[in-house]
């Protein structure tokens, strides 16, 4: 560990080492914290017309919250993990899903709380360390320890995984997609269609709702 660390090389290589390892330090935190901020951002929705399906705490959520931000009346969903599946699952409207979809995909990508620059300095940054440490790339550098040892061995691994789970996920896009043509006579399938359908097809063949088990999985989703 010592070695890898760079305890053989001259003073002004370690002190070089050393500063770019606090630029990555603090470039992981700030990234991390605009995350958090992005995703406390909200959807605001004033058409009461476009909550149908959506389960009574989380509109009574949202509600709350619009009234915190000065559109009393209104509902404003975050972009945390819950509040977007359930949207994206339950949400009857089309329009709804489509806003929170493109909103949660494209947290940390805009405004003070865009990531995009950050990254590309991180990356730049954990690839000329790893060069300094004479390693290939960072890749090189993080797997070696580990039981794929090379980059190529992780390729080969998600080639193969494609191989076989690609031809099933676009089986299972036709099998939603016929069903949403078939009941709705939706014919151009999107992303922000998936869940939800997946969710209606799900209730139709066995009866089951993720909503209805929702709150006796609470506690155990606030103490995750």
């Amino acid at each position: 560990t010592f070695l890898s660390a760079g305890i053989e090389y001259s003073a002004k290589k370690q002190e070089k080492i050393a500063e770019i390892g606090e630029r990555i330090s603090s470039l992981e935190i700030k990234i991390q914290r605009n995350m958090s901020k992005a995703q406390d951002k909200t959807v605001l929705v004033k058409d009461k017309k476009q909550l149908g399906g959506l389960p009574e705490d989380i509109l009574e959520e949202a509600a709350a919250r619009a009234t915190e931000q000065g559109h009393k009346g209104a509902w404003a969903f975050v972009l945390h993990e819950v509040p977007y599946m359930t949207v994206v699952s339950s949400a009857e409207s089309r329009k709804l899903r489509e806003r929170m979809w493109r909103a949660y995909h494209a947290r940390g990508t805009q405004g003070k709380h865009d990531n995009r620059d950050l990254i590309i300095e991180l990356v730049t940054l954990r690839h000329r360390l790893a060069k300094m440490t004479g390693e290939i790339s960072f890749a090189h550098d993080t797997l070696k320890d580990t039981a794929a040892g090379k980059p190529k061995n992780v390729g080969k691994f998600l080639q193969a995984l494609k191989k076989h789970a690609k031809p099933r996920a676009q089986e299972e896009i036709k099998i939603l997609s016929d069903y949403a043509r078939k009941t709705d006579g939706l014919d151009d399938f999107k992303p922000w269609d998936l869940h939800y359908y997946a969710e209606c097809l799900r209730e139709d063949m066995i009866g089951y709702d993720d909503e209805e088990v929702r709150p006796y999985f609470e506690d155990i989703v606030t103490l995750n």
